[in-house]
């Protein structure tokens, strides 16, 4: 009994002297044993443990850690839960993270290792980046000493995204003079452009940063991105976005420094086109613009694709007056001699993002080594397709549509055959042939040649 009563009065006393003393939740230079928080890392909304570790004990029979010191915006005490050796009481304050431990006074324990578990939520509300849980305590041995400790507080790493480099997106503009393809021109950060990874997508179309074209507007140097399209995609939504490295998405924003998104940035031609329409322009303008949707407008009818959401029609009464004497100056013209070893078969007319001619031969006599050919003066070598040889008259602009390409064919003897064609002149021959059948055709022909004067009439004949 007289034990039990000297080390409860032990107890007691330790507190009441050690609490007339300051407590130390930092080092002292005279600590003769050390507590340690251990550092720990987690995202915002993540539960954490952080362990209190009694790593020296010159002996100590009370051990109270008064509270815990954190950054409350960060950091929630859910849970403490004591690890320590056998023999001692102990209790425990959860609210605060306040522990005591005390054990028979007789002898000092020099016990090491764990003391507790913290149990910490961190708060969805919490920045990326580090802050520190500290502690104060008390602690007694047998003499009544107070008994200071080397405090080592934890670091808790918060998680987070670093802040990512914002690119800006000038605008869209659509190419007039030769495909049709949208532009996309953007604002890119040094460290972007810099970083070999970088990339920009279009739909599928993956390009990366680093070779990209550079364009000064506004006096601002900014790098263009093209996406072609074909007639019939007028009316498809481009959607661009920007990835650094390590395929980490990166906010765009519009150059008013608006709607910072990940979400991508939207465009098309129809959009373009309404745009224009909206705002004015030049009578020639104007007119392009029309005839350019007329002309998607009946390219998607004539491949049948997504014909549920066409681009607009504007000038069907235009189209409908189209007749073969507007097209008869663009017939094909071919002459030949009385060589017949090779002979023109047909025409293969592609309209993507701009226009391809194929012209089509048959050799009946010798191979096609025995045959050389030229397209307007320059020589070229005909190629093998499942169809047969073609020359191919490759990105004809829409101010070009009409323009007449002349292809001779030579045998030993000198010209043979030559044949005098331009992309109107496919417009020529299936308006003609005035197919009821092949309307759709006729009318994208029809609409085809409007294109191609109103691009002459904008750009210059």
């Amino acid at each position: 009994m007289k034990t039990l009563k000297r080390f409860l009065s032990l107890t007691l006393v330790c507190l009441l002297l050690c609490g007339l003393l300051p407590s130390f939740a930092l080092a002292d230079d005279s600590a003769a044993g050390a507590l340690v928080l251990t550092d720990v890392a987690g995202k915002p909304g993540d539960t954490v443990t952080v362990d209190l570790q009694l790593t020296s004990n010159p002996g100590i029979v009370v051990l109270q850690i008064k509270s815990l010191s954190f950054d409350s915006t960060v950091l929630k005490l859910k849970d403490v839960a004591v690890s320590f050796e056998s023999g001692w009481n102990q209790t425990v304050v959860k609210e605060t993270g306040g522990i005591l431990l005390d054990k028979d006074p007789r002898e000092n324990s020099t016990y090491t290792g764990a003391v507790a578990t913290y149990t910490f939520e961190i708060l969805d509300t919490a920045a990326a980046g580090k802050t520190k849980i500290g502690l104060d305590y008390i602690a007694c041995d047998t003499d009544e000493n107070y008994v200071t400790f080397d405090v080592t507080p934890a670091t808790v790493t918060v998680e987070g995204e670093a802040e990512k480099p914002i690119v800006t997106a000038y605008g869209g503009s659509l190419s007039l003079d030769g495909d049709i393809a949208l532009n996309f021109c953007l604002i890119i950060p040094d460290e972007v452009f810099e970083d070999e990874e970088s990339y920009v997508t279009l739909n599928d179309q993956k390009t990366l940063i680093k070779g990209a074209k550079s364009v000064v507007q506004s006096g601002q140097t900014m790098y263009e991105f093209k996406y072609r399209l074909a007639a019939k995609q007028m009316n498809d939504t481009v959607v661009l976005h920007v990835y650094g490295g390590d395929d980490q998405l990166l906010p765009l924003q519009r150059t008013s420094g608006r709607d910072i998104t990940e979400a991508g940035y939207s465009y098309s031609v129809q959009r373009y086109i309404q745009l224009v329409l909206k705002n004015g322009g030049s009578t020639q303008l104007v007119a392009l613009m029309k005839a350019m949707s007329d002309y998607g407008n009946k390219a998607q009818f004539l491949f049948n694709y997504n014909v549920e959401n066409v681009v607009d029609l504007y000038n069907s009464d235009a189209i409908n007056a189209v007749t073969a004497n507007d097209l008869v100056a663009y017939k094909r013209v071919t002459t030949k001699t009385d060589r017949t070893g090779i002979k023109y078969a047909y025409v293969n007319l592609t309209l993507e993002s701009v226009t391809t001619a194929r012209l089509f031969f048959t050799v009946n006599e010798g191979t096609i080594d025995d045959y050389s050919f030229t397209l307007n003066g320059m020589p070229v070598t005909p190629f093998l397709t499942s169809n047969g040889y073609a020359v191919e008259i490759p990105n004809i602009a829409a101010k070009d549509l009409d323009l007449m390409n002349t292809v001779e064919v030579s045998d030993s003897e000198g010209v043979c055959l030559t044949v005098r064609y331009s992309a109107l002149s496919y417009a020529y021959l299936v308006v003609n042939t005035n197919n009821l059948d092949d309307i759709k055709n006729i009318e994208a022909c029809k609409a085809l040649y409007l294109y191609n004067q109103a691009a002459n009439d904008y750009f210059g004949a």
